[in-house]
């Protein structure tokens, strides 16, 4: 890394002002209501001001110019994408058949398809629907593999909808996500077959290049580029090509929870390690005497071209960008004899990067890999120095004297011809003191320079990845340095892999074997860490305001002003008396550290503020979260003793529980469930719940008797894995019926249906489990999937099925038992957990229901998640996540 300037450590390069000033100009843009007509005017008003104006007011004048130029220009870029006539083709969050031609944009990357099934996905220009010529951005999502390149045009059938505001607390808003990259609806189609290539195109520039690339690192590893890809294979293509896929699984997960995903994104690092291995390779090679045709300077262009190849050969994305240009500008400034000043030029990749797409500023990725670099060239050299000042000066003498006696004793200068034993005994004690020294002088060298660098990443990305992600993690920093070495290594080999099977094919195996090794010791390595308590901390989402201030408190002791305040009382101290001299030194040495421990505390408190901000109760909280027609409860709250209860979770495979219930436990400030509820073995209800299992960790698994009943006769499908990893992971599973009891605090679930055995002879959904969820006098019943026959079986019940709320069963489907039922319950709200408007029949018998129980009707298709309150003195407030509420 290029150690910044003396001027750099202290004080903010001029383009990094402007590159700030840009950025801010282009959130405070999206937030600002225009056309950018009249900021572009303000900008160019601003630009004359900054030459007219004296040179007291020239900045200023010239970054109010640089921020209104990205209000302008984000607003320019939203107006655009917004007059793309693609996304008025349908309504908002509805589904609607279309035929679509379309061009390719990008090649497309594994997925998790339209249902909830493995496929592909890409993005590309809309040309026509339906015979109609049209404009904007599409993405499409395949369950299934097909045979498309990037540049084809194809003819796809399938559901085209635009992606509407999040239904739950903690979801991804995709309506933001789709404006901010231009998309405007997305097209789910259901297998391959409905996707047909119309004509091939040339593919994008350089394509063949990263092809090539990921077919020469595929080549050898069983499967072969493409199909049946093993673990080891994914794993060596997500590190050292970007191609993070998310057959990974686990592995992916564990870097996730770790804070270390940002080995899998190539940046910086990863560039540094594949030239910095090249370049010290060919001075090696100049050391065993190539230097006649292989100069430092050849040696170095090789290097820059190594570079500048491997960023064209992986996955598109800023941090890769950024680091491309950032090693280009700087060979080119060392090939020519300039100095190199990293904080300006790293400000000029800013500038550029966000002049050409200024809706990049808005991305995760942009933030953090261009604040962290830039904390990484200046904080790095100012944390270091800070401790460096806390080693004992007289030990740092000795051990250089030390060092040097221990070299010299060892080269046989030190020493008279014939001194004898005593010479030997000398060169002994001096070479175990020159070991000693050097350790102590390595570690206060490349070690706090590698700790400090460590830190100031985490430090710097903890708000950021907080504000995006809600996730802190404590062990980041630790486990960066930790897995460094690991790293390294499999880049390094998973270089000499594709430039081993190009010069050798026929040794593919041979290097794939190699490469699957190393692929091995990284994610075992990753795995085995990924266990360490407290490991990955959810937080609900971090408000802006927060952020930022932990990003400008960890500015603070980087700012010029407290260097030269503390040297300022170290030089006053040095003009009078060495104690006077001492003590300056201990006062710069407290503003430092106060100015350290204020960043410390602000880059770790703030993403930890919503761990004692969540919108808590004194009682019970029950969600129904929007998931479709699918079911997924979490209760919580104060009166829920030893953590929540979840009662099932969610479809599509996990798609949901990824999507909607994990980053709902994190919003919530749910730290630990501690039972886990599965009514019965529809997937609808139990597709998420061995990832809940393997990831949170259940205290206890409930279970019906139908459940483990299908689960011996075929596996139960979701439910047979659940319960499976319940045993794996040592979770106890309990199988109850009607008449026992979950007691959790002051909250108690009754098991309303099916008796002991009455399950049988039932379908699977009449056999759900109906609970009786009971708290402070106020009772919510959760109906399950039961159907016709089990609600006859529930209405025999009488009592025990009297409650406050009802949460429909089988997603308030049209039965003849359903009105009787809630008539039985005495119920004034019913929940419906749906993911559309009902068809006619069923919306005029929820008409007539409602008129003739006078209950309420809240459905979460319309409503989003919906939370019941109930407080400590029997109060029930029922809210939905969109819009209403009421007692």
């Amino acid at each position: 890394m290029f150690e910044p300037t003396e001027e750099e450590r202290v004080t903010v390069a001029p383009l990094a002002w402007v590159a700030v000033s840009l950025c801010l100009g282009v959130l405070v843009g999206v937030g600002v209501a225009g056309r950018g007509e009249w900021a572009m005017a303000a900008a160019a008003l601003g630009l004359a001001g900054y030459f007219a104006a004296g040179v007291r007011w020239k900045a200023w004048a010239l970054l109010a110019s640089v921020v209104c130029l990205g209000v302008g220009l984000v607003q320019v870029e939203l107006r655009r994408v917004e007059a793309n006539d693609v996304g008025r083709l349908v309504v908002a969050g509805r589904g609607e058949l279309v035929r679509m031609e379309m061009r390719v944009d990008d090649a497309p990357r594994w997925s998790a398809g339209a249902r909830g099934d493995g496929g592909v996905a890409w993005t590309g220009r809309a040309i026509e629907v339906g015979g109609r010529g049209v404009s904007g951005r599409v993405r499409v999502r395949v369950g299934g593999v097909v045979g498309v390149r990037a540049g084809d045009r194809v003819e796809v059938l399938g559901e085209m909808s635009r992606a509407g505001a999040p239904a739950n607390p903690g979801e991804t808003d995709f309506a933001w996500l789709d404006a901010v990259s231009g998309v405007r609806a997305t097209v789910d189609v259901r297998s391959g077959e409905q996707v047909r290539v119309v004509s091939r195109g040339e593919g994008p520039r350089l394509g063949w290049w990263r092809a090539g690339a990921t077919g020469l690192l595929s080549r050898g590893f069983e499967g072969g580029d493409g199909g049946g890809m093993g673990r080891e294979e994914l794993l060596m293509r997500a590190l050292f090509l970007g191609e993070v896929d998310s057959r990974l699984g686990e592995v992916r997960d564990a870097f996730q929870r770790l804070g270390v995903t940002h080995h899998l994104a190539v940046s910086g690092t990863h560039l540094a390690v594949v030239g910095g291995f090249v370049f010290v390779l060919l001075r090696g090679l100049m050391a065993v005497g190539l230097s006649g045709w292989l100069s430092p300077r050849r040696a170095l262009v090789a290097t820059l071209m190594v570079i500048v190849g491997y960023g064209l050969a992986v996955v598109p994305g800023e941090a890769v960008t950024r680091s491309v240009l950032l090693a280009g500008v700087v060979g080119v400034g060392l090939l020519l004899g300039r100095g190199v000043s990293v904080v300006n030029l790293l400000g000029a990749c800013c500038v550029g990067m966000a002049l050409w797409e200024p809706t990049v500023a808005l991305r995760p990725g942009f933030q953090l890999t261009f604040f962290v670099v830039w904390v990484l060239c200046v904080g790095t050299p100012a944390l270091a120095g800070f401790l460096r000042e806390f080693r004992d000066r007289d030990v740092m003498v000795a051990d250089r004297w030390l060092e040097a006696t221990g070299r010299g004793l060892a080269g046989g200068r030190s020493g008279r011809a014939g001194a004898g034993m005593g010479t030997v005994v000398a060169w002994l004690a001096g070479g175990r003191a020159g070991w000693g020294a050097r350790v102590r002088g390595w570690f206060w060298g490349w070690g706090v320079t590698t700790g400090a660098g460590a830190v100031v990443a985490w430090m710097a990305a903890g708000p950021i990845v907080a504000f995006h992600f809600q996730q802190v993690s404590p062990w980041a920093a630790v486990a960066s340095v930790a897995l460094a070495p690991v790293v390294f290594f499999a880049i390094v080999v998973a270089g000499m892999k594709v430039v081993l099977t190009a010069a050798i094919p026929w040794g593919a195996g041979v290097w794939a074997w190699g490469a699957g090794w190393a692929a091995k010791a990284l994610s075992g390595s990753v795995q085995g860490m990924a266990g360490i308590p407290a490991g990955d901390v959810g937080v609900a989402a971090l408000p802006g305001w927060a952020a930022v201030l932990g990003v400008v408190c960890l500015c603070l002791p980087m700012w010029g002003g407290v260097r030269r305040w503390g040297e300022a009382q170290r030089s006053a101290g040095v003009r009078t008396d060495e104690a006077a001299a001492e003590r300056g030194a201990r006062r710069g040495r407290r503003v430092r550290a106060a100015a350290w421990g204020v960043g410390l505390v602000a880059t770790v408190g703030m993403p930890l503020l919503p761990l004692w901000a969540v919108d808590g109760v004194g009682g019970m909280r029950m969600t129904v979260l929007s998931v479709g027609s699918a079911q997924s409860i979490v209760v919580d709250g104060a009166a829920v003793a030893g953590g929540a209860i979840v009662i099932d979770a969610g479809s599509n495979g996990g798609d949901v529980y990824r999507r909607i219930v994990e980053p709902f436990l994190r919003a919530s400030g749910v730290r630990r469930v501690r039972t886990l509820v599965l009514t019965h073995p529809d997937s609808d209800h139990t597709s998420g719940a061995e990832l809940l299992i393997r990831r949170r960790g259940v205290g206890e698994l409930v279970v019906g008797e139908g459940l483990m009943a299908a689960v011996g006769r075929d596996g139960g499908g979701p439910a047979g894995r659940a319960v499976a990893a319940a045993r794996e992971v040592g979770v106890p599973v309990r199988v109850v019926a009607e008449g026992d009891v979950i007691e959790a605090g002051a909250v108690r679930i009754d098991v309303v249906h099916p008796e002991r055995d009455g399950w049988r002879g039932m379908s699977e959904n009449d056999g759900s489990l109906v609970l009786r969820v009971g708290f402070a006098g106020r009772v919510v019943v959760v109906g399950s999937d039961v159907e016709e026959v089990g609600q006859r079986a529930v209405l025999r019940q009488g009592a025990m099925v009297r409650g406050d709320v009802l949460i429909a069963p089988h997603h308030g489907s049209w039965e003849t038992t359903l009105l009787p039922l809630i008539r039985a319950t005495e119920a004034g709200v019913v929940i419906v957990s749906d993911d559309a408007t009902p068809s006619g029949r069923q919306a005029k018998f929820h008409r007539e229901m409602a008129r003739e129980t006078g209950v309420k009707m809240v459905r979460t298709s319309e409503w989003g998640a919906v939370r019941v309150v109930v407080g400590t003195d029997g109060t029930v407030e029922v809210r939905g996540f969109r819009g209403g509420g009421g007692g």
